[in-house]
């Protein structure tokens, strides 16, 4: 510890050099977006939120970041290339993680998530990259986006649905520079893993009907066969929330075995 820099008087962190009282009541001031700066730079991320006023705008957190040319947002996915709004990554893939975590567990949900409760696992879904800037974060490899892994929408749904687990968690970083992403696979999870649950308990006819009502996309009329093995239908649910690709499949398998 070392003397505050700000009044002299109060004990400060080494790193930080302000105390506590100083600090709140310069939260904006230079000294301290220069302890961030310092941080940011080691994996070259802006030091404030851009702000070009003909910039690219992205509204997808509070930062409201408008990028001019060659600029990059605070979470450093989003870029402005040749007057183009670009990403760190591609569409229907995000930068991510997950992993098992053996419920109960210490999420900061617990006091109202139903699925905590239950004995099982939480999918931990760790989103790289974020919009607010901790000094002392916790998980501050999010920070690290070239070491990051890529996982496709498919593949997240698919985890979600395990019959191990017993909900999601979204954190990293934070699930904001990478909404839409986040907003389609928890829609896709809620919407796959109850059609799976009317798949097993009543009939295909009734789960695909949900979810031809809650998707964005007409399932063809494959989905509506109520004779399928109830061994397949699991599958065939899971190809209802995917992209064209496997549902053109699905057509193909259904009339090589006779089904179509």
């Amino acid at each position: 510890m070392i003397k505050c820099k700000e009044c002299q008087i109060n004990p400060a962190a080494n790193f930080i050099g302000i105390c506590a009282e100083c600090l709140r009541k310069a939260s904006n001031s230079e000294s301290l977006v220069n302890i961030h700066e310092s941080v940011r730079e080691r994996f070259d991320l802006p030091k404030l939120p851009p702000h070009a006023e003909a910039g690219i705008r992205c509204s997808l957190c509070a930062n409201n970041c408008r990028m001019g040319n060659g600029d990059i947002g605070f979470c450093g996915l989003h870029y402005n290339r040749a007057g183009k709004r670009a990403h760190r990554y591609s569409t229907h893939t995000a930068l991510s993680y997950m992993y098992l975590d053996l419920l109960p567990t210490n999420c900061c949900a617990t006091w109202f998530c139903q699925g905590s409760k239950e004995p099982g696992y939480n999918l931990a879904v760790f989103f790289y990259g974020c919009n607010f800037n901790c000094l002392f974060c916790q998980n501050a490899s999010h920070k690290n986006l070239s070491g990051a892994t890529v996982v496709t929408e498919d593949e997240m749904v698919a985890a979600a649905i395990d019959s191990r687990v017993r909900c999601v968690c979204f954190f990293g970083g934070s699930p904001e520079p990478q909404l839409p992403f986040s907003l389609r696979t928890a829609r896709s999870t809620y919407c796959f893993g109850f059609a799976n649950l009317l798949a097993q308990v009543h009939s295909l006819r009734l789960a695909t009907t949900f979810v031809h009502r809650h998707l964005p996309f007409s399932p063809p009329p494959s989905v509506l066969l109520v004779n399928v093995p109830r061994l397949a239908r699991s599958y065939l649910v899971f190809i209802l929330t995917s992209r064209f690709y496997r549902r053109v499949l699905l057509v193909v398998v259904l009339q090589t075995t006779g089904y179509w």
